[in-house]
């Protein structure tokens, strides 16, 4: 796959070889559904592609929210362990609320879950051996394949779950809302690092719903996510015009911006697919990392 931004045209940029897990039709031995922290979850099967993934150190700001579908901020946090639940959501909720008001102009935030991981793959391997696939893994591992957190529909399952106020949800549902998730390590990322791809490279037709079942509840993990008992995902069909993007060693004061879902239709970027990756420049301890989900609301604004 050719790199052709502006911003690497003079060839310094760093850029890694990679091999992404994209979705696998079920006929091939791919799945419809999927059961999150679990052992068959964990080992299932995907379509793996070699990718190139350039290294946007540097040049941050070329990128944003509503054109590529992601931003790399600044921010520097008051929580430092991310050991206490409760202590996350007392601080990091209202942080993150503000840093998105400030950054998107939004009127309201409402942060509706949260996950710190700090596993790494050869620990959720080595919990799954021998496990059913219906068994219940809680290693909180990164994510090691192409995916958006919620399809449109999924998205809206996210809104009527989260907004137990009749009213309120009648109302906010006629203005422009989003998901967007802020995501930042707890200590400097030396492997499994996140990538993201352009939004404007990737079709509607390259994202295929699959259903998310959450497990019996656990605070601070996937089952907080919905109310519900499951909500659609979207994985994602490899294609090579896909464009993919990551900041090496981010450290606990970068904040990477994901919109997962916008209501409005007017061009700007809706969806951005994102996944971990394996790379040979990997080293180190697993990674550790936060992330918040939120609620985005522009009350000022229609929805479309």
């Amino acid at each position: 796959m050719a790199i052709k931004d502006s911003f690497l045209a003079n060839g310094t940029t760093h850029v890694v070889q990679s091999t992404l897990n994209y979705y696998l039709d079920p006929s091939k031995g791919g799945a419809k559904e999927f059961y999150p922290s679990t052992a068959g979850a964990l080992r299932r099967k995907h379509d793996p592609h070699p990718v190139q993934i350039a290294d946007i150190g540097g040049f941050e700001k070329e990128f944003n929210l509503d054109k590529q579908g992601f931003a790399i901020l600044q921010h520097e946090t008051k929580e430092k362990q991310f050991t206490d639940d409760e202590e996350v959501k007392e601080r990091l909720f209202s942080e993150v609320a503000e840093l998105l008001k400030g950054v998107t102009g939004a009127t309201q935030v409402r942060p509706f879950s949260h996950l710190v991981r700090r596993d790494g793959w050869e620990d959720a391997e080595r919990a799954w051996e021998g496990k059913e696939d219906h068994e219940v893994i809680r290693k909180r591992v990164p994510v090691r394949f192409a995916h958006v957190d919620h399809s449109y529909v999924g998205a809206e399952q996210i809104l009527r779950d989260n907004l137990l106020d009749e009213e309120e949800r009648e109302r906010l549902n006629k203005t422009r809302w989003a998901i967007i998730n802020a995501w930042r390590p707890i200590r400097e990322v030396t492997r499994d690092p996140l990538a993201v791809c352009d939004a404007r490279t990737v079709e509607d037709s390259d994202l295929v719903g699959v259903i998310a079942h959450t497990p019996p509840p656990e605070s601070g993990s996937v089952e907080g996510v919905s109310k519900g008992n499951n909500f659609e995902t979207w994985h994602v069909k490899a294609n090579p015009a896909h464009r993919w993007y990551y900041k090496s060693h981010m450290t606990p004061q970068d904040v990477l911006l994901l919109k997962i879902f916008d209501s409005k239709k007017d061009g700007r970027a809706r969806r951005v697919p994102h996944t971990s990756f394996y790379s040979e420049e990997d080293y180190g301890d697993p990674r550790t990392s936060v992330e918040i989900r939120c609620l985005v609301f522009w009350e000022n604004e229609s929805r479309e």
